[in-house]
């Protein structure tokens, strides 16, 4: 059986490779080992840099960030108090936090950096999107008008000729 550390890591790459399937660019922060010596033996101790509380980054090319922070277990009171720390602005980044719930089912919570809660957004069920009733397009970074950008007009401007 794989240790604690192993599993964890295994399924951040596991969302990693969810969110390039759908479409995103990824940068995925993995986990490095240090070695120290104490009283001549060798001891390799896991080292895990987040960036910003967030496992892995992701960016689309219409300038969409996504930011998630991945669970094994559903300490969100502790996720949500290193969220806290940081200042996210919700027009420009998504952040969110993965929690797995079944072996093929993952739980997304939204950040809310006014009220500082976590809403559930979507699931993703083996791999595939799901809505919520709160985030119908099941995509948290398209549903929230705050997130959207306004559409450039096709065509000359009323009122304007050719």
């Amino acid at each position: 059986m794989a240790s604690k550390n192993a599993t964890s890591n295994a399924f951040q790459r596991r969302c990693a490779k969810v969110a390039e399937k759908a479409g995103w660019s990824v940068y995925n922060q993995a986990p490095t080992t240090r070695m120290i010596m104490i009283r001549g033996r060798r001891i390799w101790i896991p080292q895990h840099k987040d960036i910003f509380g967030c496992d892995f980054l992701a960016v689309k090319e219409d300038n969409k960030v996504l930011m998630v922070q991945v669970s094994m277990d559903a300490h969100v009171e502790k996720r949500a108090a290193e969220f806290a720390k940081y200042n996210f602005c919700p027009a420009t980044a998504s952040v969110q936090l993965w929690i797995k719930r079944s072996p093929a089912r993952i739980a997304c919570l939204l950040w809310d950096p006014i009220t500082k809660e976590f809403t559930e957004c979507a699931q993703i069920y083996r791999g595939k999107w799901e809505a919520t009733p709160k985030f119908p397009l099941g995509e948290p970074w398209l549903a929230t008008p705050s997130r959207s950008t306004p559409r450039k007009p096709k065509g000359p401007a009323a009122g304007q000729s050719g």
